[in-house]
């Protein structure tokens, strides 16, 4: 009995939110918009996400899917490591295919620049040897704020001819050593 009673409750809720949809169906263009809406979404977020990579030139697979993230909008940027960096004309060249896979908005194309032991552009590599931020401070020949502000926008003129448009710069660390950001 109860069982009966539980069945015709269930087949009659069933029927009523039938009945519901019928008489107030969802549009195309409803369906459309929920579409774009998902779209848009899923670019906001593929903006927020930076990825590493393998491979320093065009036609490796790495570098190939990582293009074809970057131009469906999956991932917003890159991040190069010294596996990606051989010399500083490959690299230019490896950032334009990159920077050129999505115009709209225009990808993050990052390095960890600080300068000392963290460099991923090296003399090896074609570029200048930069002093830690540490060594910077507690130099007497950097003693001038004028004298660091030169140095650093020395190293961000090089970053910027290279094709980056964001490097993560020096992690400062307090006296205790616990390192903040």
């Amino acid at each position: 009995m109860l069982l009966q009673r539980m069945t015709k409750t269930l087949v009659a809720a069933g029927l009523i939110s039938l009945g519901m949809a019928l008489t107030n169906p969802v549009s195309a263009f409803e369906i459309e918009a929920k579409d774009e809406d998902a779209r848009l979404l899923d670019a906001m977020i593929g903006q927020m996400i930076m990825v590493g990579f393998a491979g320093d030139d065009e036609r490796e697979p790495g570098v190939v899917a990582v293009r074809a993230q970057l131009a469906k909008g999956i991932i917003g940027g890159v991040v190069f490591y010294p596996e990606n960096i051989s010399s500083s004309r490959q690299l230019r060249n490896l950032i334009a295919v990159l920077r050129h896979a999505r115009s709209n908005p225009a990808p993050f194309v990052a390095v960890d620049q600080e300068g000392g032991k963290v460099q991923r552009l090296t003399r090896n590599n074609g570029f200048r040897h930069f002093p830690s931020a540490r060594s910077v401070g507690r130099n007497p020949s950097f003693a001038s704020l004028e004298s660091a502000v030169r140095l650093y926008a020395t190293m961000a003129e090089e970053l910027a001819q290279a094709g980056f448009n964001l490097n993560f710069g020096p992690v400062v660390q307090r006296s205790d050593r616990k390192s903040v950001v």
